[in-house]
């Protein structure tokens, strides 16, 4: 039943006039706003926007004839904002929504789907929950964060597209403003440009492409490869990134083959960094991991003439996080091999040596399995 629509009553033409019944009147001494039609009960000062990102408008029903000074108002958002934003409520004016009192919206301060409530302050809306202690509060966010983060070879296209999936990780723009995005599941092409392919430029053999996934303001999301581990150029309209990794293109023009879980990184095959090595000092080797990997792994080979043999692998030049690696080496030469991993210093190098002195060592060989950042 829709609400009565009251009349005066005029005795003397006989027109009866709307009865106020005590019902009625006990309805409206303990009413709540919930907007339905219904006797008693009060209108909802709530719409859903129907503009667009930073100018928002909303329709109330029934209309407003005018700002009034201390009116609440709440609004479905729409659009995220990008920056400074108004709202316009029944087509009386659009009107300037600050936050804190008197400074404008940034990016963010507004998202798609939010509720929100402005206040009318006689001038501008004032809205009501941004305040300076939140936003510090969401810039403790990390950067990079991720969760359930997997990134490996396309299976259709493995040699110029990998596909990477996460439940969610954190982005940040150039100011540090945190972006949580969700869902993410993609694949990324060293052949295309822009928004799911390189930021600038065109493929190229020998080099390392960092993997980040990019998003828009309104949490539009996706990847992009870039030759910089820290600064991609972002497609016009994204603010925010996350590094997620890097791949290495070979001299075939082909992504090496891997498979990375959270910061972890296994190859599909071992890469050989020293082939017969024989120093007796600390000595660097290059290692074919990206220059944000922090932890080395691989394998160790150490070859001995009918005895023990023994070699290390270090951070540095002074042996530091080394273990010696040793075993008994047949006869006819063959090398007993150990798994090994080691922290990475300067980026993309590590130092060997082999021992001699109470040995038999004649040499090691060295691969490289995968990394972690």
């Amino acid at each position: 039943m829709s609400k009565t629509t009251y009349v005066d009553g005029n005795p003397a033409e006989g027109i009866p006039g709307t009865i106020v019944t005590a019902d009625f009147l006990n309805t409206v001494n303990n009413h709540h706003h919930t907007g339905r039609d219904i006797d008693g009960e009060g209108a909802l000062a709530y719409a859903a926007d129907t503009g667009e990102a930073n100018a928002y408008i909303a329709a109330l029903s029934p209309a407003l004839d005018a700002y009034i000074t201390g009116m609440p108002v709440c609004f479905k958002v729409g659009n995220a904002n990008t920056g400074a934003s108004t709202i316009d409520i029944n087509d009386l004016g659009a009107k300037t929504i600050k936050k804190n009192g008197n400074e404008e919206l940034t990016v963010g301060d507004i998202l798609a789907g939010q509720i929100v409530t402005v206040v009318y302050d006689g001038t501008n809306f004032q809205i009501m929950g941004v305040t300076k202690f939140d936003e510090t509060k969401l810039r403790l966010s990390v950067r990079d964060a991720t969760r359930n983060l997997v990134v490996q070879n396309n299976a259709s296209n493995p040699n110029h597209q990998v596909d990477i999936s996460a439940d969610e990780i954190i982005l940040q723009d150039s100011d540090g403003n945190p972006l949580r995005i969700t869902s993410l599941s993609m694949t990324a092409d060293i052949t295309g440009s822009g928004a799911g392919g390189l930021d600038t430029g065109s493929e190229a053999i020998s080099t390392w492409y960092h993997l980040w996934a990019i998003a828009r303001a309104d949490g539009t999301k996706s990847v992009i490869f870039s030759t910089s581990a820290t600064a991609p150029t972002l497609p016009t309209g994204y603010t925010y990134k996350a590094y997620t990794g890097a791949w290495y293109n070979g001299t075939d023009g082909h992504l090496k083959a891997a498979y990375q879980r959270g910061t972890r990184v296994v190859l599909a095959e071992l890469r050989p960094e020293v082939t017969g090595g024989t120093a007796t000092s600390y000595t660097s080797f290059a290692i074919l991991v990206p220059s944000t990997a922090r932890i080395w792994h691989g394998h160790v080979a150490v070859y001995a003439n009918n005895g023990i043999g023994c070699a290390f692998v270090a951070t540095d030049g002074s042996g530091l996080g080394s273990a010696p690696l040793t075993g008994y080496d047949t006869s006819d030469g063959t090398a007993f091999q150990v798994a090994n991993h080691c922290v990475i210093q300067t980026a993309q190098t590590l130092y060997y040596r082999i021992q001699t002195s109470g040995y038999a060592t004649t040499g090691a060989n060295i691969y490289t399995g995968g990394w972690e950042y």
